[in-house]
């Protein structure tokens, strides 16, 4: 509107001054009504562009059970003792004074026809090419057991007292292992009234 007024004011002194007075007049008055024209404040437009903060938190689903035990390892208090091998340690301690009792599951071969010997082994030799035990008071493929700091007392499933603390090692009685299939879970019960001593 201001801008339509500023012209109209202009053309009514064009028509009744001379020209270069007009020029001159309607440049003064343009200038003085730029001058005093108020000036619009710029228009803001605010753009909101939120981010996003939501997190998102990863919880492991499929946890290791400690519990359960790996296949082929031994559990606390029990050995794994294979039939193929010789002298081999468990995983537990007896200690000296203390009554115990060794038991032991399952069965194992000493000969080609996988013949299944249980823990106490065979009064009769299961072996047709000769007599391979390794400690000949005891029977065919019977457990043998000893402590690693006595190693000269060898005994077997029986209630024991030993007079000194070691780790158990067992094995099987036979001297030729090359054929053996097979293995046995060995254990000692703790204070069993009855018991024996070992050898001094």
């Amino acid at each position: 509107m201001k801008v339509l007024l500023l012209f109209a004011i202009v053309f009514a002194h064009c028509q009744f001054q001379p020209v270069e007075k007009n020029l001159i007049i309607d440049y003064v008055l343009l200038t003085d009504l730029i001058k005093n024209m108020p000036v619009a404040p710029p228009s803001t437009t605010a753009t909101t562009n939120p981010t996003n903060t939501s997190t998102t938190t990863t919880t492991n689903t499929n946890p290791t059970n400690p519990s359960t035990p790996v296949e082929g390892a031994s559990i606390p208090g029990t050995g794994k003792i294979l039939a193929n091998s010789g002298w081999q340690a468990t995983n537990f301690t007896l200690n000296k004074g203390t009554s115990y009792k060794i038991v032991a599951y399952g069965t194992w071969s000493i000969t080609s026809n996988k013949k299944a010997i249980p823990p106490e082994g065979l009064e009769t030799n299961p072996s047709l090419w000769g007599d391979f035990r390794y400690d000949l008071k005891f029977n065919h493929g019977q457990l043998l057991c000893r402590l690693d700091t006595d190693p000269n007392a060898i005994f077997s499933i029986s209630n024991i007292k030993p007079i000194q603390t070691g780790v158990v090692q067992c094995r099987v009685n036979d001297t030729d292992l090359s054929n053996n299939t097979g293995f046995l879970e060995v254990k000692a019960e703790e204070n069993l009234p009855s018991s024996i001593n070992m050898k001094e």
